[in-house]
């Protein structure tokens, strides 16, 4: 097996691990709406001769409802819960870029610095050669040819 191989043999092994655990997903969802059906129908039938045929339908109608106001109760407790969790984000994120901010000035300030400490020997050394220039030839210095 090839070092180029090693990913493609992961990914493979992964998507085939997935695909049973849709199969598997699928014939359970099929197999509990038909047992759903099922036991609504029974229920319905054990309610009649209790309540009567409209008591029974209205009685399992409500208890669908009822499910899905739990649903939903569920769903928004679990929403309400990230949404806190997206304010904690954001401020953290908050502090991350204040922090990046400090960082950026910082090495700003460091490259005007070095920028400054660099120009300071260029403007000496051309304050020096403007002197010299002024001065003009010294005795020391070897008569040009």
């Amino acid at each position: 097996m090839r070092l180029t191989e090693i990913p493609l043999a992961f990914i493979e092994e992964f998507s085939r691990k997935w695909r049973r655990r849709i199969v598997v997903g699928v014939i359970a969802l099929i197999c509990l709406v038909a047992a759903l059906i099922e036991g609504v129908a029974a229920l319905r039938l054990w309610l009649e001769p209790i309540c009567g045929a409209a008591a029974a339908a209205a009685i399992v109608a409500g208890a669908f409802l009822a499910a899905i106001v739990v649903a939903f109760a569920a769903l928004w407790l679990m929403e309400r819960r990230p949404a806190a969790e997206r304010a904690r984000a954001r401020e953290d994120a908050e502090r991350r870029s204040e922090r990046t901010e400090l960082i950026a000035e910082a090495i700003d300030l460091g490259y005007t610095f070095a920028q400054s400490l660099r120009e300071k020997p260029r403007r000496a050394r051309r304050k020096q050669s403007e002197a010299d220039d002024e001065a003009g030839p010294t005795a020391e210095a070897p008569p040009a040819p």
